[in-house]
């Protein structure tokens, strides 16, 4: 305060005005700085109501935010999970139709053999039934 004093004084002295501490001039200084604490006052209440506002409007979009990454996450793993699913599904079914056919085709000659034999079998078992049959009438 004591520089705006000698401010004012400089001032004063500099245009050869005669003032002293009851001068109008200087009520007029004192009700404009009261104003201004007054208008700071509030201002800073304001302010503090602003950063409130501000820092809860901030905290909800944080919130917000790490909401909708989880979602994000989750619909992506769940995405590469059945994904991951198809894959196997669709190669388990290609190697089971490849051993399948392997299985087939190393299988065509023993087959072929065993139809053989089997063809032969029946065939000699009726034979063997005609013979029994015929034994039995010529007796």
């Amino acid at each position: 305060m004591s520089d705006i004093n000698e401010r004012i004084s400089e001032i004063l002295m500099e245009f050869g005005i005669v003032a002293d501490e009851k001068d109008p001039l200087f009520a007029y200084s004192r009700i404009n700085d009261a104003i201004a604490a007054d208008s700071l006052e509030k201002q800073e209440k304001i302010i503090g109501k602003f950063e409130e506002r501000l820092e809860l409007l901030a905290n909800r979009q944080h919130r917000d935010a790490e909401e909708s990454a989880e979602r994000i996450l989750q619909n992506t793993l769940k995405t590469r999970r059945r994904t991951m699913e198809e894959d196997l599904r669709r190669s388990t079914g290609e190697a089971a139709q490849k051993i399948e056919k392997s299985v087939v085709a190393a299988m065509k000659g023993p087959m072929t053999i065993a139809r053989a034999v089997c063809v032969a079998n029946v065939i000699a078992a009726l034979v063997a039934l005609s013979a029994a049959i015929i034994a039995v009438y010529a007796r």
